[in-house]
C-alpha cells in the first residue's frame, strides 16, 4: 500500500508553531535529530498560513463572506493540508536517501523555576540568534530594492509622490510587476492591484493591506468596501485559496536556504506558487458551479 502523505510525527509539532510564524518554526527545525525529517518538516512549514496570510484571508472574507467567518477560518488550513500532502509525497522521492527516519520520542524535563538573569540571558542569546540567522541584512536590502522599484519606472525615478497617488503607481516598475501577474490572475477575476499589492507580500505579508489601501486611493478603514466593490464571491474564495499559499516572504525564505539549501528552496517557493494557482482556479469554478 502507497501512503498518500509522508511525514514525521515529531514535525506536526513545527507545523503547528508555524501558524504564528513560519520563520521561528523553521529555525526549531534545527532541533530534529535526523536530517530527512529536518528537511522535509522544513519544506512543508511554509504551506501552514501563518497570521500576517490569515489577516489578508480575514480581509477579503470580511468584505464578502461576512456570515461565513466561521468557514473562512477552516478553509485555509484545509487548503493548506492539500499542500502538505503533495509537497511531502513529492519530496519523499527526493529525500529518501538523505538521512534515517528518526522514531518519535521526546522526554519530558523536570519542571523547576528558572534563575532569574540566567533566563533572561537565554532568551536575549535565542532571540539575537533568531534575528541574526533570519537574514536581517538582506531583509533591509530587500525593502530598499522594493521601495526603489516602487518610486521608479521605465521613465525614470518618479519620486515619492508615486506611493500617495495608484495613477502614478501603476507607472513604476512595481505597478508594472503587478499588471505582469495580472494574466495570471484576472482570468479568476482577481483585479490586478491584488496582483501587485501581493508583490509587496515578499517583503513583509502585513504590508500587503497598507499597499492595497494605496492601490486603491481609500484608507485602511474602508479597504472592505473598496475589496467588495471590486471583486465577487467566487474571485473572493479563489483569491483566498491563493493567498493561502502563494509565497512565504523574504525572511521565511532566508531560513529556509538555511535548513535545506537554496536548490530545495527555489524548487518549493516555485511549487508553492504553482500549487497555489492550480488551486485557487479550482476553487473559483467549483464556486461558480455550486453557485448556479
Amino acid at each position: 500500500m502507497v501512503k498518500a502523505c509522508w511525514y514525521p510525527s515529531r514535525g506536526l509539532i513545527y507545523l503547528i508553531a508555524g501558524s504564528g510564524c513560519n520563520v521561528p518554526a523553521i529555525t526549531a527545525t534545527k532541533a530534529m535529530p535526523s536530517t530527512r525529517d529536518r528537511m522535509l518538516t522544513a519544506l512543508m512549514i511554509p504551506y501552514i498560513p501563518c497570521t500576517a496570510r490569515f489577516v489578508i484571508i480575514s480581509l477579503i472574507a470580511a468584505a464578502v463572506l461576512p456570515h461565513l467567518m466561521g468557514l473562512v477560518v477552516v478553509l485555509p488550513y484545509a487548503v493548506a493540508l492539500i499542500g502538505v500532502i503533495i509537497i511531502s509525497s513529492f519530496s519523499k522521492v527526493h529525500l529518501k536517501f538523505i538521512g534515517g527516519k528518526a522514531p518519535y520520542s521526546y522526554t519530558l524535563p523536570p519542571l523547576v523555576l528558572p534563575l532569574h538573569k540566567a533566563f533572561i540571558k537565554k532568551v536575549w542569546h535565542y532571540t539575537y540568534e533568531f534575528i541574526s540567522r533570519a537574514g536581517g541584512a538582506l531583509i533591509v536590502i530587500f525593502i530598499i530594492v522594493m521601495w526603489f522599484l516602487s518610486i521608479s519606472g521605465p521613465s525614470g525615478v518618479i519620486g515619492p509622490k508615486a506611493l500617495d497617488n495608484p495613477v502614478l503607481l501603476r507607472q513604476t516598475w512595481l505597478g508594472i510587476i503587478g499588471n505582469a501577474l495580472s494574466p495570471l490572475l484576472s482570468p479568476i477575476g482577481i483585479p490586478w492591484q491584488f496582483s501587485a499589492a501581493l508583490v509587496y507580500g515578499y517583503i513583509f505579508k502585513e504590508v500587503v493591506l497598507s499597499t492595497l489601501a494605496l492601490m486603491y486611493g481609500v484608507e485602511e478603514g474602508g479597504l472592505i468596501h473598496a475589496v467588495k466593490s471590486f471583486i465577487s464571491l467566487p474571485s473572493a474564495i479563489a483569491l483566498i485559496v491563493f493567498t493561502t499559499f502563494y509565497s512565504p516572504c523574504i525572511a521565511t525564505l532566508i531560513t529556509e536556504k538555511q535548513v535545506v539549501g537554496l536548490r530545495l528552496t527555489v524548487i518549493n517557493t516555485i511549487l508553492q506558487f504553482l500549487i497555489a494557482l492550480g488551486s485557487a482556479y479550482a476553487a473559483y469554478h467549483m464556486a461558480l458551479i455550486a453557485l448556479r
